[in-house]
């Protein structure tokens, strides 16, 4: 920081969570950056991020992720891809949060409740960016972030889910309550001038690629229909992304000069079948077919090469051809994949739960339903159902490459551990499913950061305390600080009196600890909570409810 490009002030208060957000203008493409935030004479960790090209560039590398359940296991996926230190951003395609209760020992949601109220939704994702993994994650690349179902409830829908009952109150109230939540925490624009809701968008890396995020979900999406007797199902007015989005999208892949064209999606497009021609899943693009036949079409009619898709929620790692009717051998065939109008990667997810861990639909291994889903659907070049981890996008001139990660042990926080387990691209202009042999190289170095954990606070080695959550609390307060040397320190909960009501001390190793004060039995009313060292004092009031 000794040479600054920008600065300036913003002004944070509890109507936005505390939370700052800022859109730097008139950077430099295609160039690296470093950014910090400073308030009462203390800086926050330095973050790195990168500017888009507008140029001709030759690779452009994403991490391509969803589905992170706090509950289920521990986020190496985030860590491993800090560690490549060779992304230009990481997709995130939904499920960011989980809106659940419970979890295991030491990784229990906060409120340990199902949420459905403003102030759980952001309590809910204050917790999630205190996990060192996804921390440092963020630290190093920029997120282009769209929602899905769990964000706010599962099978959420425009105006209703099947998931939601009385007691979470109006469905409407809650579905603002995740979207103003989300819209504070995630890197998304606040430009919200023609729909709070809207939060589909393009952006794009030169001329090698155009990013689309479009939103399943939330916009405009109807009710899915429970079978094929339904008639909901093939309904020509049955929306997934509605009219609406589908001329933005159409109009924009129609006009893309990119050589690729990647479209962050939440529900499978692709078809997924069994013995008839019935879909197994109506919540996915299946059980749309009108809107799916339009988006083909226009695909077809505008002769667009190079769209890849990339899709989350599913927990399966897929790779495989769309086309209008892969069981219909003239307009596709399974052999040499003549027909394929564009292809889709489906990503795994970070720790919610796979086919071994309850999703197994009563099948009995997963082997035998990967013959199953081989055998009815021929399009599916690639399909594994028990890996967790992440999806390595490399695109270049030539091809655009899927390299499906997958982790060792994600229960176990100290492994590390990945392999990969399917390399799939698509060729240039070839818009179908190919094997590949040989995983992308490495980019050149990035420019390096301060290791996480290293805080900027010149000529101090005081704990900074970087949150102090929930805040009103309900059963336990977490302090989450930093600092750089061993210390003892002492933790204390006073009451307004002054009055010692909970405390603790011990020493503390160097960098971020995550505290928690069980403040079960303390009488409802105002306290404050205090960090203590030798030479200094941090302290703060909190509301026990």
């Amino acid at each position: 920081f000794t040479n600054i490009i920008q600065s300036g002030t913003f002004t944070t208060d509890s109507s936005r969570d505390y939370t700052v957000k800022i859109d730097v203008q008139g950077l430099n493409a295609d160039t690296y950056y470093f950014y910090r935030f400073e308030a009462y004479g203390i800086n926050s960790l330095i973050g790195r991020t990168k500017t888009t090209p507008v140029s001709a560039v030759n690779n452009i590398k994403l991490g391509v992720v969803s589905c992170s359940d706090y509950r289920r296991g521990y986020f190496q996926a985030y860590r491993n891809m800090a560690a490549r230190n060779d992304l230009d951003a990481v997709l995130h395609l939904g499920d960011y949060i989980y809106e659940t209760g419970g979890g295991m020992t030491g990784r229990e949601h906060d409120p340990n409740a199902e949420i459905y109220k403003l102030q759980d939704y952001r309590t809910r994702l204050s917790q999630y960016h205190l996990d060192e993994d996804l921390m440092r994650c963020h630290q190093l690349y920029p997120f282009i972030t769209i929602w899905d179902d769990h964000d706010i409830v599962v099978d959420a829908l425009r105006d209703t889910s099947l998931r939601h009952d009385a007691q979470f109150g109006n469905y409407a109230d809650r579905k603002y309550a995740a979207v103003k939540a989300a819209r504070e925490w995630l890197p998304m624009r606040d430009d919200t001038t023609t729909s709070f809701y809207k939060n589909w968008r393009k952006l794009s890396f030169g001329g090698l690629l155009d990013v689309f995020m479009w939103d399943t979900r939330l916009y405009d999406r109807d009710r899915f229909a429970v079978d094929g007797n339904d008639t909901l199902y093939g309904s020509p007015y049955a929306k997934i992304i509605g009219p609406e989005q589908m001329q933005w999208i159409n109009t924009e892949l129609a006009n893309s000069t990119a050589q690729w064209k990647v479209i962050g999606n939440q529900l499978m497009m692709g078809q997924f079948r069994a013995v008839t021609n019935d879909p197994l899943i109506y919540e996915n693009w299946d059980g749309y077919p009108t809107e799916r036949e339009t988006f083909l079409d226009n695909i077809i009619n505008n002769s667009i090469d190079n769209v890849v898709i990339v899709t989350g929620d599913w927990h399966t790692s897929f790779a495989l051809d769309v086309c209008k009717e892969p069981r219909d051998i003239f307009q596709y065939n399974p052999i040499n994949g003549n027909g394929s109008l564009c292809v889709e990667f489906i990503v795994p997810s970070i720790t919610g739960d796979n086919f071994d861990e309850g999703n197994n639909y009563g099948l009995p291994s997963a082997s035998f339903a990967s013959w199953l889903i081989n055998t009815g659907n021929q399009h599916i070049k690639y399909n594994e159902l028990e890996g967790h981890g992440y999806v390595l996008l490399d695109l270049n001139p030539t091809r655009a490459q899927a390299e499906f990660w997958h982790l060792d042990d994600i229960m176990d926080p100290a492994n590390s551990g990945e392999s990969i387990n399917g390399i799939y691209y698509t060729a240039h202009q070839g818009n179908k499913i190919q094997q590949g042999s040989t995983a992308s190289s490495p980019k050149p170095t990035q420019p390096d950061i301060p290791p996480f954990g290293a805080v900027s606070v010149e000529d101090k080695l005081e704990p900074v305390v970087l949150s102090v959550f929930p805040n009103p609390v309900t059963d336990y307060l977490f302090l989450n600080f930093v600092h750089n040397e061993p210390q003892d320190i002492t933790i204390r909960i006073l009451d307004m009196t002054g009055r010692e009501v909970r405390s603790t001390n011990q020493v503390f190793t160097e960098g971020n600890h995550q505290f928690f004060l069980d403040c079960t039995g303390l009488t409802p009313g105002s306290y404050i909570v205090t960090l203590e060292t030798e030479s200094s004092r941090f302290s703060a009031p909190v509301i026990k409810q």
